[in-house]
């Protein structure tokens, strides 16, 4: 019996020193272990011109939701990539309006990263509410917002491959605009978008908005609000096409993250 008790109580100890870690942990070092994920993207539809010219892929910002001294860290780690290119998923700012000094340094942190061929973002709903400030810091931050197009990025050629910006809801009407037998890049908010395009011939679909789950618990799932539908986090394929889900780099509600450390995409093209 004495045994038993023994057991019980070392067994709630661990319990306790456990949830007493991942407590430590998630509303400290992982807000800010940012993971860079680098891939290669093989096409025949790559033109030579892009071979080894590569881009950033970041999302859902937050901005100054976290300390500024971790915004400083991300924009580093970006100019240590020296991509060609950089993407924005949406979710430059949070709930909250920015002051005249923290617009101002958030254009200074935005106008420092390396982009020679161009910075493009589109707009989530939170951007949506605060249009007028998140316009004005990528207009003068050189960023061009997307909201359904399709432009055509090049490199010194008349050869190009195409990158469709959707705004928060998508529009199908895009799909006319697209030309086949070119590398396709679609850049959206809503990675849910993805079940209407998937069999589009649509190379790379990059989503944002879910955070990763953020908090996630084992056998529950995500305690995220914005973490819900079949792509959450990571990389889901088909035949023809791939979607990679962002965790993002920021957070929203819960001051913590868990099992979803923040995250940014180095792509470096290859042509076949």
């Amino acid at each position: 019996m004495k045994n038993m008790i023994r057991s019980i109580i070392l067994f709630i100890l661990l319990i306790s020193v456990l949830i007493y870690i991942i407590h430590i942990d998630s509303t400290n070092g992982a807000l800010t272990r940012l993971t860079v994920h680098k891939q290669e993207l093989n096409h025949e539809t790559i033109p030579e011109s892009f071979d080894g010219l590569s881009f950033v892929y970041l999302s859902d910002i937050h901005a100054y939701t976290l300390d500024e001294t971790y915004y400083e860290k991300v924009m580093n780690q970006i100019i240590d990539l020296k991509p060609d290119f950089i993407f924005f998923g949406g979710d430059l700012l949070d709930e909250e309006n920015l002051n005249d000094d923290q617009v101002l340094q958030m254009i200074d942190w935005l106008s420092s990263l390396p982009a020679p061929l161009g910075k493009f973002a589109v707009l989530s709903d939170l951007d949506q509410d605060h249009i007028e400030t998140i316009k004005a810091i990528y207009s003068q931050s050189n960023i061009e917002t997307l909201e359904n197009a399709v432009i055509n990025l090049h490199n010194k050629s008349k050869d190009s491959i195409q990158l469709i910006g959707l705004s928060t809801h998508g529009s199908n009407d895009v799909l006319n605009q697209i030309e086949l037998g070119q590398y396709n890049i679609v850049l959206s908010y809503d990675p849910s978008i993805y079940s209407d395009w998937k069999n589009q011939n649509i190379e790379l679909f990059l989503g944002a908005k879910t955070h990763g789950g953020q908090v996630n618990l084992p056998l529950y799932g995500s305690l995220f609000s914005q973490a819900h539908g079949n792509y959450i986090k990571g990389q889901y394929t088909t035949d023809t096409s791939r979607l990679i889900v962002s965790n993002g780099i920021g957070i929203s509600n819960l001051r913590a993250r868990w099992l979803s450390d923040p995250t940014i995409y180095h792509f470096t093209f290859r042509s076949n």
